[in-house]
């Protein structure tokens, strides 16, 4: 156990490097539409208290508050955070983002009834963990949603093409599937299992347009 928490925070700390890199904002600009059918999927309505988890430059958290929800946003980039404030600013909305990261959430249990994701915790190096923080940081009875890349998709064959050019990273132990049913996460620092119900799948092709890389 040891090792592997070792090796997930080498994961953790390439992963911050790298997004705080560039001005991730730019490519963000183009995913909005993933965000706004996030918040239509899950059904978001005025007054209710949301969590955009790994919130980059603000898309999901913006896309909840224009919804009229009490929106938070957490990310652990600072300088994505900044970009997320002058994007609320602009728009008028009112948006609490800090720092946070989708394994250690800072906000009380039951806190939200409705954690949204859009690409963000799907990198979450320790996924068991982090799907304990959004059961635990969620209302019993409140919704979890999540937007993930497909491994068959765009992003997935664009992250092994750049994997064939980068050192290797350690592996850590691979998550267990989720599809239709029921599943449990251990929420880190509570005993026992919350258990969730899971709906899987829709997959919708991504409309992008320009030039991304």
């Amino acid at each position: 156990m040891g090792d592997r928490r070792v090796d997930l925070a080498e994961i953790k700390e390439r992963q911050q490097r790298a997004w705080a890199s560039g001005d991730y904002a730019v490519f963000g600009a183009a995913l909005v539409i993933m965000s706004e059918l996030l918040c239509e999927a899950v059904d978001l309505r005025p007054g209710q208290k949301v969590l955009d988890v790994a919130t980059g430059s603000g898309n999901t958290a913006l896309a909840a508050a224009r919804r009229f929800g009490e929106t938070s946003g957490i990310d652990y980039v600072p300088a994505l955070l900044e970009r997320a404030r002058e994007r609320a600013a602009a728009e008028g909305l009112e948006v609490d983002f800090r720092e946070g990261d989708a394994e250690g959430i800072p906000f009380p249990d039951a806190s939200f009834d409705v954690v949204l994701s859009t690409v963000g915790a799907m990198f979450a190096p320790d996924q068991e963990r982090a799907a304990g923080e959004l059961l635990r940081v969620c209302r019993p009875g409140g919704r979890v949603g999540l937007t993930n890349c497909t491994p068959d998709g765009f992003a997935g064959e664009l992250g092994s093409l750049f994997g064939s050019y980068l050192p290797p990273l350690p592996r850590p132990e691979a998550p267990r599937a989720l599809g239709h049913g029921r599943a449990a996460a251990r929420a880190p620092g509570r005993r026992g299992r919350r258990s969730a119900d899971l709906t899987a799948e829709l997959r919708v092709p991504l409309p992008l347009r320009g030039p991304l890389i």
